[in-house]
């Protein structure tokens, strides 16, 4: 598939950042945190051999979600609507995404 990148997607990358910011750093605040934050290939099966759990500060960590969303949002529009696709049909798609990734995440 070739890359495709509409006018104002930048700035859902930057409010996705933002957003994933505040949430970590909310999270970071509680009297209990997690420190670890769990990061593994889709290939990898997590089972008590494999250790995938890597030490990310809120910042690091809310570029990857961000970028991450941003990213399957774009390519859930561009498949609903080709090269027709706008940056408002993006935003529609990151709550799917963002439920998409949580779902994917129990699964693990």
């Amino acid at each position: 598939m070739v890359g495709f990148r509409c006018g104002g997607q930048g700035d859902v990358l930057s409010g996705l950042v933002a957003t994933s910011l505040h949430w970590s750093l909310l999270l970071s605040n509680q009297p209990n945190p997690s420190k670890n934050q769990q990061i593994c290939n889709q290939d990898e099966k997590q089972d008590e051999d494999t250790n995938c759990e890597v030490d990310l500060p809120p910042s690091v960590l809310s570029c990857l979600v961000g970028s991450i969303l941003t990213k399957r949002a774009a390519l859930s529009s561009f498949e609903l609507h080709g090269r027709a696709s706008t940056t408002p049909d993006i935003i529609q798609q990151i709550g799917n995404e963002f439920k998409n990734i949580s779902e994917e995440n129990k699964e693990n």
